[in-house]
């Protein structure tokens, strides 16, 4: 009788273990399918940007370097980069901070000007900036599939300006780039603000470089992946 009891006792046993392992892993399981979907959302490094951009462009030798020159009434653009994480595992669950590279930021506008200038004669421009960027980038991902990435960057910038009949300008700019971006999934959306020093120089007529500032912002949407 003992006996008897004790394998049901043995058997009873076994069988709750069973069930609380049972009951374990299925708690833990949509626990671990999480972080891996959050592991993968957080490798998702590498973005493509189509921009519409707005910006005015300041500097005249007539009238001094803070006065604004011209003003834009359409700009578009695109940008592709890549981020670099600088360590494997999040703060706090949900935040990486990297390196973020832009490879290729190259940026058009028509402007309305004030009048003639070194840049060009008439009342209208086309200013195009040829870009590379680099600088600290902060990706947050508070929820699964939903990521906020906030960035600042530094642009070595190739400036032109041309006014289609008589002139074309360029020279080397230095360029600041901060912006935020909301994605969910491979799609996400954004905005930054630009700024931008330089010295061009009429290719054309030669003479001397006339120094120029742009300051202005983009919108976006894009792709990260």
């Amino acid at each position: 009788m003992k006996k008897t009891l004790f394998t049901i006792l043995l058997a009873s046993t076994a069988t709750l273990a069973t069930l609380a392992a049972g009951t374990a892993s299925a708690q833990t399981e949509p626990q671990t399918e999480s972080r891996e979907v959050k592991k993968n959302e957080f490798k998702k490094r590498e973005y493509f940007n189509v921009n519409y951009a707005f910006q005015n462009l300041y500097g005249n030798p007539n009238v001094g370097d803070d006065v604004k020159f011209g003003t834009s009434d359409w700009g578009v653009g695109f940008t592709s980069g890549q981020s670099y994480i600088l360590h494997r595992d999040p703060i706090a669950g949900m935040i990486h901070l990297g390196i973020d590279a832009t490879w290729m930021d190259i940026n058009v506008a028509h402007l309305n000007t004030t009048g003639p200038s070194v840049l060009g004669g008439g009342n209208s421009l086309y200013q195009a900036d040829i870009a590379l960027g680099i600088g600290l980038g902060a990706h947050v991902m508070p929820v699964d599939n939903i990521g906020v990435h906030t960035y600042v960057r530094y642009n070595p910038t190739l400036a032109m300006t041309s006014d289609f009949s008589s002139s074309i300008s360029g020279g080397y700019a230095s360029g600041l780039v901060v912006g935020a971006a909301f994605s969910y999934n491979l799609v996400q959306v954004g905005i930054e603000g630009r700024w931008g020093y330089g010295k061009y120089k009429n290719w054309v007529d030669g003479g001397a470089a006339q120094k120029m500032n742009t300051k202005g912002g983009r919108v976006y949407v894009g792709f990260r992946w």
